[in-house]
């Protein structure tokens, strides 16, 4: 690879960089996602749930809403 890359070593470098990048982006944006479809199961639709055992009832929410006294 570094002999097909025109140019005197700087040149090279940058040029290297430039295509190590271009190929990152390529596979975060389009490679991993496609094969995550294949592979992870569909994301279920809760986002937040208000009364969950967990919170005791509550809302996540409440405990920032009254330190902060806001609505």
């Amino acid at each position: 690879m570094w002999r097909l890359l025109p140019g005197p070593t700087a040149l090279k470098v940058l040029e290297l960089l430039v295509l190590l990048v271009a190929i990152v982006f390529v596979l975060f944006t389009w490679v991993f996602p496609w094969i995550a479809a294949d592979i992870l199961p569909p994301p279920d639709g809760t986002v937040d749930a208000p009364h969950s055992p967990l919170t005791g009832g509550r809302s996540p929410g409440a405990d920032w809403r009254a330190l902060t006294g806001r609505r």
